[in-house]
């Protein structure tokens, strides 16, 4: 994962290579991507250079994925109800709509 303010972080990003670009839009919400943004590069611990899948996403979009994902796994373990209710608290203490 990297935090990127500007074109200069992105050349020093480890994972890109130094030859990629920021995405054209951003993976939630499909708006058009500018800086900062937020990036993660899929890879297998096996094969650390393997070509991963590239995820770029506003700052917003990225705590609101961070917050749906949060909640898939609460259901998981706890149920539906447990989850939704942990969502509605979570948007509650960040004024989002997660």
């Amino acid at each position: 994962m990297a935090i990127l303010k500007s074109l200069n972080d992105w050349s020093e990003a480890p994972a890109s290579g130094g030859g990629a670009k920021l995405a054209d839009f951003c993976f939630l919400c499909h708006k058009p991507l500018s800086f900062p943004a937020v990036y993660w590069v899929g890879g297998s611990p096996d094969n650390p250079t393997s070509d991963g899948a590239e995820v770029w996403l506003h700052p917003q979009c990225a705590k609101t994925l961070s917050a749906r994902l949060l909640r898939d796994a609460k259901e998981l373990e706890d149920g539906k109800r447990a989850a939704d209710e942990w969502l509605r608290c979570w948007k509650q203490q960040n004024e989002c709509e997660a």
